[in-house]
């Protein structure tokens, strides 16, 4: 890490997620982390390991209760009621379909990179759920949704980066949508093991992030907190609106 700051400097934290640590020490300048983890398939399959094995460390809503939305399900035929957006293998809006009853499955949205989608088509417990290949950074493809969610996302991105992600959806919403950031939530003395992922997400230009540090990225994205629903163990759920 003391050669990438030697290289690029210590004034500021990193931010370009094509010059990470991760890419520097891998002498991979100019590639995401995504695409490294890609290399090679024994590395996909432990990334993906590790990120199902914090699964009950941070659950799809904790207390948060989505219950609201079923009760919109006649008003519209056609609206898209949750969309999980980089939702990966679907372990989130699994999660959400089993704790709120009478959700239509096909009435919620996965979407992720194309290499996930079609794998993702395999999987007897998304059927019936719809899925879209998408990119976060580019423009969100489903307009107006009820429900956007998002979940150990932005943690992977500067400030910057995130802003420009929030802005593709907060430029989709309706007036009535919502958004639902599912993140860890650094405290003002973070713990021990906060202040290690964050250092751990700087490797990759990301960090973990304050109710404060969340505030700033959304609002600059045409957002505002409406509610924050605490969940055992350091995380949270975020909604927001828009303003």
């Amino acid at each position: 890490m003391s050669k990438y700051f030697d290289q690029f400097g210590v004034a500021t934290e990193p931010k370009d997620r094509l010059q990470t640590i991760l890419a520097f020490a891998e002498g991979r300048l100019g590639s995401t982390a995504w695409e490294i983890h890609h290399s090679s398939e024994e590395r996909l399959q432990v990334f993906m390991l590790a990120m199902g094995s914090i699964e009950e460390e941070m659950p799809p809503l904790g207390a948060y209760d989505l219950s609201w939305a079923v009760g919109e399900v006649e008003k519209s035929a056609d609206r898209a009621l949750v969309v999980d957006v980089g939702g990966g293998k679907g372990q989130a809006l699994k999660g959400i379909l089993k704790v709120t009853p009478g959700l239509p499955r096909n009435r919620c949205v996965l979407e992720d990179l194309p290499e996930v989608v079609e794998a993702n088509k395999q999987d007897a417990d998304l059927a019936d759920v719809q899925m879209v290949a998408m990119d976060f950074h580019n423009e969100q493809p489903i307009k107006g949704a009820l429900v956007y969610y998002m979940r150990r996302c932005l943690h992977d991105y500067s400030d910057e980066e995130c802003v420009g992600i929030l802005q593709q959806i907060s430029g989709a919403m309706a007036a009535d949508s919502r958004l639902l950031i599912v993140e860890t939530l650094l405290s003002d003395s973070p713990s021990a093991l906060q202040a290690a992922m964050d250092l751990m997400m700087m490797t990759i230009s990301g960090k973990e992030r304050t109710r404060d540090n969340f505030a700033a990225i959304t609002s600059k994205a045409g957002l505002e907190i409406t509610k924050v629903s605490q969940i055992p163990g350091g995380s949270a759920v975020i909604e927001c609106a828009l303003v």
